[in-house]
């Protein structure tokens, strides 16, 4: 299990802001929106930040933001939904198992250790839970 505390998690949303902010300009982000319920807190971080607004729907010109690309399936379901009107697409965190990977992204996880975020209050038994949850999934 791999606790993310709330100073790492901040700066890598700052690492992503620069990301984003250094696209080539003809890439025009008129909202964010984050994917329920991962992305919903880097969403509303990185509107504020951008200065854009925090958006209900996916779209062109929009970032789809989720907190980690675990198995990619939220992604990958996403972008065969939304083919041709899907923004640009994000992450801080991609697993390296992942098959979507976002077209930005902060860190790779190579393990298939369980990232907690700090948003995630967990007691030992709640831990044990998902440990066990996780391993059912891969």
């Amino acid at each position: 299990m791999i606790k993310i505390s709330w100073e790492e998690y901040l700066a890598d949303i700052d690492i992503l802001v620069e990301k984003i902010k250094a696209l080539d300009k003809k890439k025009i982000l008129v909202g964010v929106y984050g994917i329920p319920r991962g992305g919903l807190i880097p969403a509303i971080i990185i509107s504020h930040r951008l200065n854009i607004p925090l958006m209900s729907h996916t779209g062109l010109g929009i970032l789809v933001i989720d907190d980690i690309s675990d198995s990619g399936k939220t992604f990958f379901n996403m972008a065969t939904q939304n083919f041709h009107s899907m923004g640009l697409t994000c992450s801080l965190y991609v697993r390296k198992t992942s098959r979507f990977y976002p077209e930005l992204y902060v860190k790779q996880i190579d393990s298939d250790d369980w990232l907690v975020f700090p948003y995630e209050e967990t007691s030992s038994d709640d831990e044990n839970k998902l440990k066990e949850e996780h391993k059912l999934k891969h």
